[in-house]
């Protein structure tokens, strides 16, 4: 399976990956991000990020901006205008290239 998708990646993307090192088969997206985190974090970085996140946490401040900021960024993504002109572009993209299908272009 990793052979297959060192191959997949060499012909989609040109890029040529060792299976036996650089290709990692995962049940899911938490896995595999859970895999990235122990190749980001070295010896020693906990310590730094333990501090970082404590702060982050009581810090109520903190908190309450990154709310804010993501209700804030939230209700700008599904503003009823802009959430219709994103569905009608990937129709759009999703019927542009067959024979029935309409184009404005």
């Amino acid at each position: 399976l990793r052979r297959a998708q060192a191959a997949y990646y060499q012909r989609r993307f040109g890029v040529e990956l060792d299976p036996a090192t650089e290709v990692i088969n995962t049940i899911g997206a938490k896995e595999g991000l859970a895999h990235l985190m122990w190749t980001l974090v070295q010896p020693g970085d906990v310590d730094g990020l333990r501090k970082s996140l404590q702060h982050m946490v009581h810090d109520h401040g903190w908190r309450a901006q990154a709310v804010h900021e993501a209700r804030r960024r939230a209700e700008e993504h599904y503003r009823r205008d802009t959430f219709a002109r994103r569905c009608e572009a990937v129709f759009e993209r999703l019927t542009a290239d067959r024979p029935t299908g309409r184009s404005r272009s």
